[in-house]
């Protein structure tokens, strides 16, 4: 490729990351938060597992383990399997919800009562480290959508959170504003 065509792509294009949860979950998150870190991309869009499993791994550990391991087995020792990576229930489900609802009460407090899915990555990623892909983001203003976020354990929190606090809504048009805007 000639060095000039990267130059304008890379300079002068709108660069758009699109990946499902199983990408960052797996194997690839710390690839995805360096190109994230490095600004290869300027806005991304994912689904809310990869919101899931940014928390989870930033505050707790995933295990290798193999595909053919037994899940009655996993199960018994409260380990969820993805593929061949191993994720303790401690750090999946009752982690996320301790962390969602601390972070939304935070903003609450502060007065906000509507957010975009754009507005929720920049929230998670403030109060993550250089280790995560939402503090990545955050740090370089790259948008992050979620057009499916209730369809995940971040969304439920979100849910859930909106029961306690009825003036609180979650804004999805702000999103496509935000991507018709760029």
């Amino acid at each position: 490729m000639n060095i000039k065509f990267i130059r304008i792509v890379l300079t002068k294009c709108l660069r758009f990351l699109s990946c499902v949860a199983a990408v960052l979950s797996t194997g690839l998150r710390g690839i995805i938060k360096d190109m994230i870190k490095n600004k290869w991309f300027d806005v991304m869009i994912t689904t809310c597992g990869a919101l899931d499993h940014d928390i989870a791994r930033y505050f707790s550990n995933y295990k290798e383990g193999s595909f053919t391991m037994d899940d009655s087995e996993l199960v018994n020792q409260n380990i969820h399997r993805l593929g061949n990576v191993l994720v303790p229930m401690e750090s999946y489900g009752p982690l996320i919800e301790e962390k969602m609802q601390s972070f939304l009460e935070e903003e609450y407090k502060s007065g906000t009562r509507e957010m975009s899915t754009a507005d929720i990555c920049k929230m998670i990623g403030k109060h993550l480290g250089e280790n995560s892909f939402l503090y990545w983001a955050y740090k370089n203003n790259v948008p992050v959508i979620v057009p499916g976020i209730v369809d995940g354990a971040v969304g439920s929190q979100i849910w859930l959170f909106s029961q306690k606090h009825n003036d609180f809504k979650l804004n999805l048009i702000a999103d496509s504003n935000l991507l018709s805007g760029l």
